[in-house]
């Protein structure tokens, strides 16, 4: 009888364009947060790509292209810097000179740039 009463319950709410909240029993004495309108919850945007920025202490070409990262981080963009003491994200992303900007999107490189370069080729526009 239970069960006829919830699907009957279940379907009426289905059709009426009610919101569900499903909650497991730890959860369900404690007040739930709801949005102020029943407006539709959008998509997530596409995730933002990482970019690694892989550096030397003692390449002179690195210099110029810190500065590029830091550029890239202030327009938004996620830029994590690694140094030769990161040896294990090193073979982990094959880089084999510096300076060396992995564009990385759901665990897999998409863009590898190596050497001097500019912010349109890191970010692919050119």
């Amino acid at each position: 009888m239970h069960r006829i009463a919830f699907n009957t319950l279940l379907l009426t709410c289905i059709l009426s364009g009610s919101t569900w909240l499903c909650v497991n029993r730890t959860d369900a004495n404690r007040p739930i947060p709801l949005p102020e309108t029943n407006a539709p919850v959008s998509i997530p945007a596409k995730r933002q790509p990482i970019i690694y920025f892989f550096t030397r202490s003692d390449c002179v070409y690195c210099r110029p292209m810190r500065q590029l990262a830091n550029q890239l981080h202030r327009e938004g963009h996620t830029v994590y810097v690694v140094d030769e003491s990161r040896q294990d994200l090193v073979r982990q992303y094959g880089v084999t000179a510096y300076p060396t900007f992995l564009v990385v999107n759901d665990r897999t490189i998409v863009r590898r740039v190596i050497g001097l370069t500019t912010k349109e080729r890191v970010l692919g526009q050119r």
